[in-house]
């Protein structure tokens, strides 16, 4: 018995490990790229602050799904581009990042940021 073409599975592209620099190396996007960037360092800066790794924890997992779907159909996801969705979030993101640093750091910190 001989092995026909047809009789061949493609073994499934392995998918990345759930980590920053695997996730990032399997974005075949380069705005994807950028928005993760952009949000990695926003969510940084909110753990920073607030010594909470639930928001790192959350934007690991959000993005793993993203570097899975780049892993599985790499054309698919550069025709999709970033979408809109994507680039809301991180300007959202980043406003309550910024919104929350305030917050914390307390109105004194505040006044200095508007009046230096």
């Amino acid at each position: 018995m001989t092995a026909q073409p047809q009789d061949v599975v493609p073994s499934p592209s392995p998918m990345p490990e759930k980590n920053l620099r695997a996730i990032r190396a399997a974005l075949v996007v380069p705005q994807d790229r950028e928005v993760f960037d952009v949000g990695l360092k926003a969510v940084l800066d909110e753990v920073r602050v607030s010594l909470d790794l639930g928001a790192l924890n959350t934007f690991v997992h959000r993005w793993w799904i993203s570097a899975c779907d780049s892993v599985r159909d790499p054309e698919g996801r550069r025709r999709m581009g970033v979408s809109h969705s994507y680039r809301v979030a991180v300007i959202l993101r980043t406003q309550h990042v910024v919104s929350r640093i305030l917050m914390l750091r307390g109105p004194e910190f505040h006044v200095r940021l508007m009046n230096p």
